[in-house]
């Protein structure tokens, strides 16, 4: 996980969310202001943005209501509607295809959920999209965060994909979740929710998707309702500090370039995003990234899914992600995380050097 002291900002949607939770509760509404340092018109004002702190109090005061019995995170999206998304799921409404109201999704997560990174690897009958925290709140929040997320996700896929009546009873069906933590209660609740049991215990947070769901057309298509959403959507992304749309497009291609079995060298891929070298170096340093970083993060990552989700030899593994040896990908790889390959094989749950030193906020 990325060391970081950005100051992250959220939508005081959050905030709207948590509030809910309370009224429905017939909970102390002066206090939820006063704990939260806000008026009733900040939630109505939409220049208006949740702090690191006053996020981490939304938690906190939504922990304090829940109902034993059923998931926290389901007791949070009942209180969540799908139009709180705005304008990212209009945008998501308004694609063609339910693939690409996916990566309208994924582009400008960081305006829904900024602490929170997501990545998608497209394979040849399905497609992964994987969930990173950039900051730790401690349990049982991260939990409760990560399951909320991809049950939002869930959710805005089936409630896009139901405009064709076809498509709809597929959506779960052809879903798998993951989650690194384990759960033992409530199972039935988990798996009557998103159609199948929850892989708890994975290497990875994340999810799995039909390549044929993703391609079903979406009959809410509207190129010109389309097109403008994303011009508004590109010009907010690029207001805040934290996000980083060159990054996570530079992060896809790479990726899809390993899995394709090409190692895109810069000239490569400033050509695939119509820019030269220098301008793709200058913004990537903007996001305080480079491309030698993100080629080393993207083949540890793969190199995590690899170890984990297969036996392929050692050889192969290097092979794929363009190491000129088995020894040369161990080198590089517990330089990275602290483990070896064979370790991480053996022994998926324990975390990485990397992740125990994480700054946590």
């Amino acid at each position: 996980m990325r060391k970081t002291t950005r100051e992250f900002l959220f939508p005081v949607s959050h905030a709207e969310l948590t509030l809910s939770l309370i009224r429905a509760r017939q909970g102390n509404e002066a206090q939820y202001f006063e704990r939260m340092g806000l008026t009733p018109e900040d939630l109505v004002d939409p220049n208006q943005y949740l702090t690191l702190a006053q996020f981490k109090t939304a938690m906190q005061l939504g922990s304090e209501y829940m109902l034993p019995g059923e998931p926290h995170f389901l007791q949070l999206l009942a209180h969540f509607p799908p139009t709180a998304h705005g304008l990212v799921g209009i945008a998501a409404l308004t694609s063609a295809t339910l693939g690409d109201a996916l990566n309208v999704a994924i582009e400008f997560f960081p305006l829904l959920m900024p602490s929170m990174e997501l990545h998608r690897e497209d394979l040849h009958h399905e497609s992964r999209v994987y969930i990173k925290r950039l900051q730790e709140f401690g349990s049982p929040f991260d939990e409760v965060q990560m399951e909320f997320v991809i049950a939002g996700f869930a959710r805005m896929t089936e409630f896009v994909s139901g405009t064709q009546l076809h498509a709809r009873p597929q959506v779960r069906k052809d879903t798998q979740v993951q989650l690194t933590h384990i759960r033992t209660e409530n199972l039935e609740a988990y798996e009557h929710f998103f159609g199948k049991p929850v892989q708890f215990g994975s290497a990875r947070n994340g999810f799995t998707i039909s390549r044929s769901i993703l391609n079903q057309p979406l009959l809410t298509h509207n190129r010109i309702t389309h097109d403008m959403l994303l011009t508004t959507l590109s010009r907010q992304l690029k207001s805040i500090p934290q996000a980083r749309p060159l990054t996570q497009r530079v992060q896809r291609l790479l990726t899809q370039g390993i899995i394709h079995g090409q190692q895109l060298d810069a000239a490569e891929i400033a050509s695939q995003l119509s820019m030269s070298v220098r301008t793709l170096a200058r913004r990537l340093s903007e996001e305080e990234s480079s491309l030698l970083e993100l080629t080393k993060s993207v083949r540890m990552e793969r190199a995590e899914w690899l170890l984990t989700s297969g036996e392929l030899p050692l050889s192969k593994v290097a092979q794929q992600l363009g190491f000129s040896s088995q020894a040369a990908f161990t080198r590089a790889f517990k330089q990275a995380t602290g483990r070896t390959p064979g370790d991480l094989r053996k022994h998926p749950m324990q975390p990485d050097k990397n992740e125990e030193d994480c700054l946590i906020g």
